[in-house]
């Protein structure tokens, strides 16, 4: 498994055409085999601040994922939309509860 955390700012007048292309990209993503899990978030006190949460069955996933039209066509909306560049990186796994 591959966790993969991203996390942005974005530009105020570009936080309405981000959220509206979630949605469409997410449909795409969630045809890929190899995409265990991808989830958008939006802080509640700032809207401004964007966190993404991705999980891939593997490395190979990963890169599938990155290499298709649907992950192109977002960020070019991600290089518009956001402000600065942002902390995003893989992480691993050490402690959790789920319920």
């Amino acid at each position: 498994m591959l966790i993969f955390y991203g996390v942005g700012r974005a530009k105020k007048e570009k936080i309405s055409l981000l959220e509206k292309e979630m949605v469409p990209f997410l449909e795409e993503v969630a045809k890929e085999d190899g995409v265990l899990e991808f989830k958008f978030f939006k802080h509640k006190d700032d809207p401004t601040w964007f966190l993404a949460y991705e999980v891939y069955r593997d490395e190979e996933a990963f890169e599938k994922h990155r290499k298709s039209q649907h992950v192109d066509k977002f960020v070019e909306v991600m290089m518009e939309s956001f402000a600065e560049e942002g902390i995003r990186g893989f992480w691993e796994e050490i402690a959790s509860i789920q319920r």
